[in-house]
């Protein structure tokens, strides 16, 4: 299995961290990518519990991903 595409956004007002992933196999349920959000520093994710997930299907395209993540990003920022 190999990592096509890795999108990592630290969300600084929010001490979270915004990861998106892509692999050229199968990794879940009809999913080769998907987007998590977990808890962190500007150093690193310190807590592994999703605060939030988004499957992004099997094989998109790398442009809908970024699209994807900066959704995900800004939803994240904006919340309180």
């Amino acid at each position: 299995m190999s990592m096509l595409t890795r999108l990592k956004t630290y969300v600084p007002q929010k001490k979270l961290w915004v990861l998106t992933v892509a692999y050229d196999t199968i990794i879940g349920v009809n999913r080769t990518a998907e987007t998590m959000v977990y808890r962190g520093n500007e150093r690193e994710i310190t807590n592994y519990d999703e605060l939030d997930f988004e499957d992004l299907g099997c094989f998109p395209p790398e442009e809908y991903l970024k699209e994807r993540h900066q959704l995900m990003v800004q939803k994240w920022g904006m919340k309180t």
